[in-house]
């Protein structure tokens, strides 16, 4: 994870073209005060982000919720401090289902809300 969360560092701060931004500043945490979002990302660094796709931890889940089928359509890389009200990310073409992974590199616990369901909320109608 290491390896991971250093690499993410690195391509997000050669997406806005190595510079430190305001808008990047952070607390005394040590999170952003803002959010910067980098589609598409394992692009910013392929040795590293490439092979998370072969990765039967991260790929067997997906095919057990999604079936042998499935596409991976986007990586995206985001930096973000504080919550966001709940939305949905994208709707699926009939007969068809999207679904979004995402991977935390910074500790989190119960409080910190990186697992929400809101029953229900699967459901198009």
């Amino acid at each position: 994870m290491q390896t991971i969360s250093t690499a993410f560092d690195r391509a997000m701060r050669k997406a806005r073209g190595d510079a430190a931004t305001p808008e990047l500043v952070q607390d005394a945490q040590g999170y952003s005060k803002k959010r910067q979002q980098v589609v598409p990302f394992f692009d910013y660094d392929p040795e590293i982000f490439f092979p998370l796709l072969d990765d039967a931890r991260f790929m067997d889940i997906f095919e057990e919720l999604l079936g042998k089928d499935f596409i991976f359509t986007l990586s995206e890389g985001i930096i973000h401090a504080g919550g966001s009200g709940w939305h949905t990310d994208a709707v699926a073409p009939d007969g068809l289902f999207t679904m979004r992974a995402a991977l935390y590199l910074d500790p989190l616990g119960p409080e910190d809300g990186c697992l929400s369901v809101i029953p229900g909320s699967h459901c198009t109608e």
